[in-house]
């Protein structure tokens, strides 16, 4: 499966990074362009396909765009992504998982939230990314598309979230 030749760099240039920094590459994040998108994009479904590949116990988190425009006009706790969760075999589809339910027993964990009581999983992930936005680090974040236009944008994020001991890791 071939992918855009910015999206194939980016993905060669993440995996280097992780292997450098005895990290795994574990997840792939998605936000459609279309507000009322029910799917990921076939485009971002390769993408995760291509992680998938290379991690089968890897997974998606997409945002969703009306619970985002809630979240930011209401001041909803909702979290406004999803998780999904690719189905056995080669070909398998992208399945949404329902907040609460099997991210736990799939090692997904926000890391640091034992000790502070926030968990694991979406419990755990819902603290740290209300801790995030009312900090607006949302406003900080770059991709890779930004780093291509303007290379003083790190796609990598260093420091954003502190040192990558706090990402979600497995």
């Amino acid at each position: 499966m071939l992918l855009a030749p910015c999206v194939e760099t980016a993905l060669a240039q993440v995996e280097a990074y992780a292997q450098q920094q005895s990290l795994q590459l574990l997840g792939y994040y998605h936000c459609e362009s279309r507000f009322d998108a029910r799917e990921p994009h076939p485009a971002g479904k390769r993408i995760a396909d291509r992680i998938s590949d290379r991690q089968p116990e890897a997974f998606m988190i997409c945002l969703d765009n009306p619970k985002l425009a809630a979240f930011s006009r209401e001041g909803s706790n909702e979290l406004p992504f999803e998780l999904l969760l690719r189905e056995a075999g080669p070909k398998g589809s992208w399945k949404k998982v329902p907040a609460g339910s099997a991210a736990g027993s799939l090692g997904i964990a926000a890391a640091g939230g034992g000790s502070s009581g926030s968990g694991s999983s979406w419990e755990g992930l819902r603290a740290r990314f209300l801790n995030a936005h009312a900090r607006g680090l949302h406003h900080e974040l770059a991709d890779f598309d930004e780093h291509l236009d303007d290379i003083s944008r790190d796609y990598l994020n260093a420091g954003l979230l502190g040192s990558s001991s706090q990402l979600l890791l497995k």
